[in-house]
Formats: C-alpha cells, sequence, structure tokens
C-alpha cells in the first residue's frame, strides 16, 4: 500500500482530531491536513514530479512538514530532511548525492537555497514553506496547494520497493549516510509503533512530542502513530524551552508525552514543576538514547504516571522494541520487541546465539527494516539468513525484556579491556556531586585509550573528586586515567543525543585551546 494513501486515509477517519504547534498554539483538524496532502501530491505532480523523483525538506519543525511529506508519498516522490543551520557549501555536499529534483524550504534557509540551485542543476523546483511571498524564483506553500485543473488520480500508485523516506543517519560512526526507506517499511514501522500494546490511544489522547518533526523517532514513532490511533499530535518548535514544554503539556491537556532523556531530565529538575496542572498526563515514553532509571522513575512518581516505556530503534529500522503499556514499567530496559519484529544476540567474536543475561550484539529481522544505504542499494544490508546487526551490544532477560549495554563501535580499548562507556557513567551518576556526565576515551600509545569523564557538577568541587570517587568506588579498569573536564552543559546534538565521536573531538580542542 502507498504510504502517504495509508495516513491520508488515517487522517480522514479521524476528522476531528486536531495537529497543533504547541509554541505558538495554532491547530489544524486531520481533515484539513489530509486535504492539504493531497493538494500537495496534485501541486507535485503539476510540476513533473513523480515516480523516480526526490525531495528535500529543509525546516525546523513547522506543521507544512507533515502534509509535505505524506503529499510526496502520495506523488511517490521520495523525501530526504534536514534542518536549515548548514552553510551553502555543506547543503550543496548533503543535496548533491540525493539529486533532488525540488527543495521545500522554511523562509530562513531560502537564499541558500537559491545559492545552493544556481550550484546543482538538479534543483528545478524551490517551494517557500509557510505564509510569505518567495518572490519570481520560487514557489510559494499557497501556490503549491492550489487545485489546478489536473485529476486528483486517487487511490495513489503503489509501487513495492519504491524508495519514500531518507532519513540521514545521524554519523555516529562517521560521515552520515542516506537511509532508504520504501512505503512497505514505513508502513510496517507505523503499524507496529500503532500496535494496542505499544501505548493505546484514541480521540480523546492528546500526544506531544519534543523532538524536530523530520527525525524519524518524532515523525514516524510519534506523530504518525497519534494519527493512526486518531489521537490529537502537538509538536513543538525548534529550541523551544521547558517552560514552553510545561506551557503546552498544561494548556491542551496532553495525556501522552514523547520526548527524549535529556529533556525529561530538565522536566524533573525543573523548580516550578509543580506550578503546572499535568493532571491529565499518563504516559511517558522516552528514545534516541539510554536514559537512567533515576530520571525516568523520578519523573514517573512526580508526575503520577500510569506508564513508562523506553522506546528503542535506529534510522534504519525506526521501530524495535519499547515498553508494554499498561503493565507496572521496567525503567531500565528499553522495552521487548514490537509487532512483526524478531531478534536475537549474538555473540560479537563467534557469531553463536546467546541466552537470557549473555551480552552480545543484537541482530534483527523484520518488515520494518531499510531496503539499503543511497547510491548502495546493491550492497546487501543483511547477512544470508536476513539478519541486520545493529552494532548495539544488548542483553535479554528470561521474559524477553532487551537492556541495552552500548554502542560496539564505541566501546573504549583500555589495555586489555574493552570497556563500555555506559558503565563509567552509571558509576559517576551515583556520586552525589554530579548532575549530568559522559565518558569517552582519550589517545594514549601504551594504554591505546583512557578513560575521560566530562563531568556537570552539582555544586562547586575540583577534578580530582571524582577521579578519587571512581578509585574508591569502581573497579581499576573504570578509574578516570584520563582525567575530568568540568563543564556548565554536555554538548548534544540537535536531538539532545550525545555524539560520543564529536564529544571526544571536542575535550581534545578544549585542551588544546587551554595550552596555548
Amino acid at each position: 500500500q502507498n504510504f502517504g494513501a495509508f495516513m491520508v486515509a488515517k487522517l480522514e477517519a479521524h476528522p476531528q482530531s486536531r495537529f497543533v504547534n504547541g509554541s505558538s498554539h495554532a491547530s489544524w483538524s486531520y481533515a484539513q491536513v489530509a486535504g492539504q496532502a493531497r493538494a500537495v501530491c496534485r501541486g507535485l505532480r503539476r510540476l513533473g514530479l513523480g515516480r523516480g523523483c526526490t525531495a528535500y525538506l529543509l525546516s525546523n519543525s513547522r506543521a507544512e512538514l507533515v502534509p509535505a511529506l505524506f503529499g510526496a508519498a502520495c506523488a511517490n516522490v521520495a523525501v530526504a530532511y534536514e534542518q536549515p543551520d548548514y552553510g551553502v557549501d555543506f547543503l550543496v555536499d548533503m543535496l548533491e548525492p540525493l539529486q533532488p529534483d525540488a527543495v521545500l524550504c522554511e523562509h530562513s534557509a531560502l537564499d541558500k537555497v537559491l545559492q545552493v540551485q544556481k550550484r546543482l542543476s538538479c534543483v528545478k523546483h524551490v517551494v517557500l514553506l509557510g505564509a510569505g511571498e518567495p518572490g519570481a524564483k520560487a514557489l510559494s506553500w499557497s501556490q503549491l496547494l492550489e487545485p489546478g485543473d489536473g485529476a486528483d488520480h486517487w487511490p495513489p500508485e503503489y509501487v513495492a520497493g519504491l524508495p519514500c523516506y531518507l532519513p540521514l543517519t545521524s554519523g555516529t560512526t562517521g560521515k552520515p549516510k542516506a537511509v532508504v526507506h520504501t512505503h512497505d517499511s514505513l508502513l510496517a514501522s507505523v503499524q507496529a509503533a500503532g500496535h494496542p500494546d505499544q501505548l493505546s490511544l484514541g480521540e480523546e489522547d492528546v500526544l506531544v512530542c519534543t523532538s524536530v518533526l523530520g527525525h524519524v523517532y518524532a515523525c514516524f514513532d510519534c506523530v504518525c502513530k497519534g494519527i493512526v490511533q486518531g489521537a490529537s499530535t502537538v509538536f513543538l518548535e525548534y529550541k523551544a524551552s521547558t517552560e514552553a514544554l510545561l506551557e503546552a503539556l498544561q494548556k491542551h491537556r496532553a495525556t501522552a508525552l514523547c520526548t527524549v532523556p535529556f529533556v525529561a531530565q530538565q522536566l524533573l529538575a525543573h523548580p516550578h514543576l509543580d506550578r503546572y496542572d499535568l493532571s491529565s498526563l499518563r504516559h511517558l515514553t522516552t528514545a534516541t538514547s539510554y536514559i537512567s532509571p533515576d530520571i525516568s522513575k523520578g519523573l514517573y512518581e512526580k508526575l503520577n504516571l500510569t506508564s513508562f516505556a523506553q522506546l528503542y530503534g535506529q534510522s534504519e529500522i525506526i521501530f524495535v522494541s519499547a515498553g508494554i503499556y499498561g503493565q507496572p514499567p521496567n525503567f531500565a530496559s528499553m522495552g521487548r520487541l514490537g509487532a512483526g519484529i524478531e531478534g536475537m544476540i549474538r555473540d560479537v567474536n563467534t557469531g553463536k546465539a546467546l541466552g537470557p543475561g549473555e551480552r552480545g550484539e543484537l541482530m534483527l529481522r523484520g518488515r520494518g527494516l531499510m531496503r539499503g544505504y543511497w547510491q548502495r542499494l546493491d550492497e546487501p544490508v543483511t547477512d544470508a539468513d536476513g539478519w541486520y546487526r545493529t552494532g548495539d551490544l544488548c542483553y535479554s532477560d528470561e521474559d524477553g525484556w532487551l537492556y541495552m549495554v552500548q554502542r560496539i563501535s564505541e566501546m573504549i580499548q583500555f589495555r586489555e579491556h574493552k570497556v563500555p562507556p555506559a558503565d563509567v557513567e552509571y558509576m559517576l551518576l551515583r556520586c552525589p556531586e554530579v548532575a549530568d556526565c559522559a565518558v569517552v576515551g582519550l589517545p594514549d600509545p601504551e594504554a591505546t585509550q583512557l578513560l575521560h569523564a566530562v563531568i556537570v557538577p552539582k555544586k562547586p568541587v575540583g577534578e580530582e573528586h571524582f577521579v578519587n570517587f571512581m578509585k574508591e568506588n569502581a573497579l581499576s579498569c573504570l578509574h578516570l586515567e584520563g582525567g575530568v573536564t568540568l563543564t556548565d552543559a554536555i554538548p548534544r546534538n540537535k536531538l539532545g543525543k550525545l555524539v560520543r565521536r564529536q564529544l571526544l573531538e571536542w575535550v581534545l580542542q578544549r585542551s588544546k585551546n587551554e595550552r596555548r
């Protein structure tokens, strides 16, 4: 089934539910969003775009992104997304491999996109998202949505294996790559996320999502899930404050919050949390990175919630596992496998299947898996038996709950030991003076790498305090022989996610600057 047509049908099945900008509080009925998606489909076809074409969405979170994505899918135009905060040279490098026929951008990016268009002849059309007139060199959003004289061509054509959405990987292992999701893999992911075990919502519910709207977690695990189940959905504009989130939760009587660990931590630590009426809120979901059980349990208890789930997925396979709603929460686990998804823990060295409690690489198999990477679709993404390597070190218990240990690529080689940074961070967070922390491996000619901690202290204490804490409380292979950096905030990416490769570069650059 065509993914766009599926989502439009779900919107039209719940015409009175609302899609809400939680920052401005502007809202649209699902009937209006469905109408815009149909209009985008017609508009793209009018421009000559269809099967085999690509379009780029270049914008921060805004309402037009959802009908733009669904409408492009209906027209069988594959879509990629990125935020607009990059320079022209970087945008050229990013867009050139995808050869987009059209770029849909917000006003802040229009001048840059027009410069990109001069350097990339493939970009035939530029569309300005939102209100305003773009001038003679681009189309306005209202012009794209004009009815025109063409036939509706409904229902949209379905083509098996056709690319639909092209998210960029986060680049934790190097240069970001464009993942190719088909209509089939997106449909499988949204249906798994919308399974009743994975939070059963209805038209009386309101789901608030804090992540960037074009990211796979926000778009498919949150907004699409809400639409499929008929719940109203609320998004926040980029860099919305904690106060803006609290106001949105209160004003729109949110029943479910989908967020990331960093935001959950900010909510728990907010000095005026009790001043907001959050009595309607019942469900909390976090994703994109591991959340400390102290934070999830603390927020769960403080807000008197009925369910908590940690969700796990990747750009390559969007929905994998989540906690089971309606059951006592397992704060340490990233949940059980979702509907239609098979998993196995495999020994990293021997490839042998492992049992409960044994650490190994998580292998996955299911219809939600990507087709491959852009320009590399001929390369296999699974082994001969269809298993996909996640690169994540995990284990399971007797009841099928999964537990994250570490990205295999992020393991720190300290002498003969392979040390998961998460183990060190877990120990450090037990120190009363640690508000936040992250651990990286500093290059060392003798030890290969030395453990170095970046710490946000709760009160003024010296670096030696934390070095000594680990000496007194942890195994010798977990000692901070690479030292400590104290800071007011730990650098994270736009999703609030820790990218250790970038954090290591930040530590090394900071150390270099201090030596000058």
